[in-house]
C-alpha cells in the first residue's frame, strides 16, 4: 500500500484554495465553478469584513463575472 505524509498527499490529491494557494483540508469549503476556497474567506465577504484575502476573492469574482 502507498502511504503519504499529509503534505505530499495534499499536493498530489488535495484541493488548493484559489486565493491563498494553501490546501483546503477541512470539509467545509466553497467550490465555485471548479475553484476551491476556504469557507472563512466567504464568511468575511458576506459579513462585510474587509480583509486582504476577502478583497482578493471579491476581485476574482468581479473578473469572472465581467
Amino acid at each position: 500500500s502507498n502511504l503519504y505524509c499529509e503534505d505530499c498527499y495534499n499536493s498530489l490529491f488535495g484541493k488548493n484554495c484559489s486565493v491563498c494557494g494553501k490546501p483546503v483540508t477541512d470539509e467545509s469549503y466553497v467550490d465555485e465553478m471548479g475553484n476551491y476556497y476556504h469557507n472563512v474567506l466567504f464568511e468575511d465577504i458576506l459579513n462585510g469584513r474587509n480583509t486582504p484575502l476577502a478583497s482578493a476573492v471579491s476581485n476574482s469574482f468581479l473578473v469572472m463575472t465581467s
